[in-house]
């Protein structure tokens, strides 16, 4: 059992890790693979109270309630014999996941470096916040349990704050004329979300301030064919208005509407 002066952090982009005083730990010393995915579950819904009825119909919807919840709290003893005594509480039919917030989750840490980018008008703060908050997210959000109705909100929610996060980044860079990285930041931006307008859009003005012109119309019909197959739907009108411009060679007049517009 670690000790009450021990320092965890738990990661969950990309793959699902703990840390003890920046160590990793050996989950497999957790040998219920039911304690592995319960541990999942609680880091996913940390600091919620989440009744013992609720774990025992996701983790035993076929077994008697009595024995669901005998397998619950032995369950649950594993997780405090690896981890400690006061990561997991229980109160009043209810159990809480890091109730003290002592635990330091690269999911927060991501979340709250994003925040904090959205809350000053510093350039260069909000430049470092989102590289950090990019730097942070590994992959997609516990892929370890990858087809769980509780995970694929949440690694959805994540993975679209950080598509966010990478066009905000870009938007930097283009008004400070940093086109190669602003396109860059783009292309994984749309390798994690191909049907991102926003993202698209903003790469065309990259491609065109930098005179690829080519490469803009690329981008467009990339979106267009995505949208027309998938979804049934054109792109946006400015988008469409943008590759009108180019296709007719009429981009002078729209460059300072279309092209350097904030």
């Amino acid at each position: 059992m670690l000790g009450s002066d021990n320092v965890l952090k738990i990661t969950t982009f990309g793959g699902f890790s703990v840390f003890c005083d920046n160590k990793i730990m050996n989950l497999s010393k957790i040998k219920s693979r039911k304690a592995r995915d319960l541990l999942r579950y609680f880091v996913v819904f940390r600091h919620k109270q989440i009744s013992s009825d609720m774990l025992c119909e996701i983790f035993w919807p076929d077994m008697e309630e009595k024995y669901a919840k005998m397998n619950l709290q032995s369950t649950v003893h594993m997780l405090r014999a690896f981890l400690g005594k006061d990561v997991v509480a229980f109160e009043n039919g209810n159990y809480c996941f890091d109730p003290l917030g002592l635990i330091e989750f690269d999911a927060d840490r991501c979340e709250n470096s994003i925040q904090l980018s959205r809350s000053t008008n510093d350039t260069a703060k909000r430049k470092s916040f989102l590289m950090n908050a990019i730097s942070l997210y590994k992959g997609d959000f516990m892929v370890e349990n990858l087809y769980e109705d509780w995970t694929i909100q949440f690694r959805e929610y994540y993975r679209d704050l950080y598509v966010e996060a990478l066009i905000d980044l870009a938007q930097i860079f283009i008004d400070e004329n940093a086109l190669t990285e602003c396109i860059e930041t783009l292309k994984i931006a749309l390798n994690n979300d191909p049907f991102n307008e926003t993202a698209t859009l903003l790469l065309m003005r990259a491609y065109l301030k930098k005179g690829c012109v080519s490469e803009a119309v690329r981008a467009y019909r990339r979106l267009s064919d995505i949208l027309s197959k998938e979804l049934q739907i054109k792109p946006s009108r400015e988008i469409e208005q943008l590759y009108e411009a180019i296709i007719k060679g009429d981009l002078e007049n729209r460059w300072i509407v279309v092209v350097e517009s904030k």
